[in-house]
Formats: structure tokens, sequence, C-alpha cells
């Protein structure tokens, strides 16, 4: 009986032990789970599918890897469906990703989700197009130079044509920052180059490349005397093109646009263009994952991170340095 006794509670004592084991171990692998959980970050661009947002792309998730990141990507079909990306944005706010990559497409709209983020402690990375909240709410704004860009188109239809500039503007969507001030900046840049060149008409593709060429062959039927188009972003390039093909044998014009994919590059080699000019997508998809890194580690981020853009013409199209950005 003695022996009975002694056995059963050596078993309990065992049992017990066990127990205890057991419980400090699931303790100490969740604590380690939640020590090492991949961290999310959500990217949401203001649309997708063209040259510089799949570079852009390829180098986020190339950087990302690097630093074992779990990417979450999403993006409406066109640069106007702000509403949709808001959306989006709130979305990511509520399932409180570790970090979100942004690009606007509309300053005003997406700027209550970005200071939802900031008040969530949720860091936000801007890039290509600015937002209307405080610096302080976000982590660092980063894209290429409007004001440059619209200097360089400037410079190219001032040398082109002079003080006869009569010049067509086709963006991505009037709502879109990036749009309108790589237009204003073509507008003051012109001021200074050729007082009497002019912009005479501005029309908009909403990012759909068949409205873009619809629109540019209205707006020129409508305006004979338009002799330059200016297209500031690679989804109005792409139809902008197409409509210069279709009329290139019956009216010149000059034509500058903002696209380093390989359509617009052909279209420079053949003179169908006058010049493209560059973003640097890479590099930009670069810095925004690891602006993203150092916030989430606590390291300090500039405000403003500006980066390369390039004018590219038949006297450089083939340079080791166009290559380096539209590969």
């Amino acid at each position: 009986m003695l022996s009975l006794t002694r056995r059963t509670k050596y078993r309990q004592a065992l049992r017990s032990f066990w127990t205890f084991f057991v419980t400090v171990l699931c303790v100490a692998s969740l604590s380690c789970s939640d020590h090492k959980r991949t961290p999310v970050v959500s990217i949401i661009e203001s649309t997708g599918g063209t040259s510089f947002w799949n570079l852009f792309s390829q180098n986020v998730r190339d950087r990302a890897q690097h630093y074992g990141y779990l990417l979450k990507w999403s993006d409406p079909q066109s640069a106007a469906d702000y509403e949709v990306q808001a959306k989006l944005l709130s979305e990511a706010v509520q399932q409180h990703v570790n970090g979100i990559i942004l690009a606007p497409s509309h300053q005003l709209v997406l700027a209550e989700g970005v200071r939802r983020a900031y008040a969530a402690g949720i860091p936000v990375v801007i890039v290509d197009s600015p937002i209307a909240v405080q610096p302080s709410e976000y982590v660092t704004s980063i894209g290429c130079s409007d004001e440059a860009i619209g200097f360089m188109a400037a410079q190219q239809f001032a040398q082109a044509m002079g003080a006869n500039a009569r010049i067509l503007v086709i963006g991505a969507s009037p709502t879109l920052q990036t749009t309108a001030q790589r237009e204003e900046s073509l507008r003051r840049a012109l001021a200074r180059f050729n007082p009497e060149a002019r912009i005479v008409a501005s029309r908009y593709s909403l990012s759909d490349w068949a409205r873009a060429r619809r629109t540019t062959l209205d707006a020129l039927s409508e305006n004979p005397q338009i002799n330059a188009v200016f297209s500031s972003d690679d989804f109005s390039a792409h139809g902008v093109l197409n409509a210069l093909r279709s009329i290139q044998s019956s009216r010149h014009l000059i034509s500058v646009t903002v696209d380093s994919g390989g359509e617009s590059l052909d279209a420079v080699r053949s003179g169908l263009l006058n010049a493209a000019i560059a973003c640097d997508a890479s590099t930009i998809g670069r810095l925004a994952v690891d602006a993203m890194h150092d916030a989430l580690e606590g390291r300090p981020v500039e405000k403003l991170i500006q980066t390369e853009a390039l004018l590219v013409t038949k006297a450089n199209i083939d340079t080791p340095e166009v290559r380096r950005i539209a590969p």
C-alpha cells in the first residue's frame, strides 16, 4: 500500500513537472514568435501597369526581401480612383500593418488616412506625389522634382520653337498633384524662357491609354494652332504616342513626354518624340523601403528626398547614364 502511494505521488509530481515545462515552453515560444514576427508593409500605389510602376515595384520587392518584410500590394485601376485608394489606406490602418508606402492620387482626400495611420503609430512613406498633411505626420516624401521636369520640357520647346510654341498638355488626372505641379512648372518656365509661348489646352487621360489618344486627337482638331504636346505621365504618354503616329504624315508636332518605357525611348530614336523625361523609379522604390526600415528601427529620416530626373534625347539615349534609369 505504501509503495502504491509513493508511486502515485511520483506520477503526480512527474505530471506536474511536465505540465509546467510545456507551459514555460509555450510561453517562450509565443514570446519568440512575437519578437521575430515578420513586419508587414502595405504598398498602395496611385495606379499600376506602367514602366515606372513596374520598375518601382520590382525594386521595392528586392529591397523588402533584403530586410525580410512581408508586402501587401494594392492599387486602383486609375489615378483618378482616389476614393478607392482612400479605402485601401483605411483598410491598411485597420489591419494595423507595421508600415505603409503610399503614392497618393489626391493630396487632400488621402490626407485623413495618413493622419489616422500616424495616430495609430504606423509610419507612412510618401512616394511620387505630395500629401497635404504636416511633415511630422509622415516619415518622408520621395520622388523626382516636378519643378525640374517642367523646366526641362520648357527648355525643349524653347529650343525647338521659340516664342511660337502653342502647347497641349495631357496629364493623368486634375486631382493628381504631380500632374498639376509639372504643368505649373512648365507654365512658369515658359514665362521665363518664352513669354509669348503658352499652353493652349490641358486635358486628362484618367490613366486610360485609349482615352489619352482620343483626348489628344480631339484637342488637336479643336485647336489648329497647337504645334507642341507635353504628356506629363507614362499613362498619357502611351495614348499621345498612338495619336501622334496616326497624324504624323499630316501634322508635325514637337512632343515631350514624362516616361522611361521602351515605347517612348523607341519614339525618341525614331524622331516621333523630341525628348522623354525619365524619373528614377528604381531608386525611388529602393529608398522608400530603406526609409521604412529606418523608421521601424527608430532612426531619423530626411523629410524630403528628391531623386534624379533625366532628359533623354537622341544625343544621349544610348549612354550608360540613361540605361541606368531607363533599362
